[in-house]
């Protein structure tokens, strides 16, 4: 309901907004190109952590694949390999 309301005031939700610090840390190293094993070595997690903090972030920003949360993260927050 909130989103939709955002929506019409024409205040989609943004990273910054609506993403935990490790959801957008996670985000960041997947919008950057690293997969989801990599990520997984990097931060000392599961693979299936790393798999469910980017379900939870692409479900909070509408979108459903890491093309798409590229664009939804700041220019300079990405992460590049």
């Amino acid at each position: 309901m909130l989103r939709r309301a955002q929506t019409r005031l024409g205040q989609l939700p943004t990273a910054q907004t609506v993403l935990t610090e490790r959801e957008q840390e996670i985000a960041r190293l997947a919008a950057g190109g690293m997969s989801d094993r990599l990520i997984a070595e990097t931060l000392v997690v599961s693979v299936r952590t790393v798999e469910s903090h980017l379900g939870s972030a692409y479900r909070k920003l509408g979108i459903d694949n890491r093309r798409a949360l590229a664009e939804a993260l700041p220019a300079d927050r990405a992460v590049r390999q």
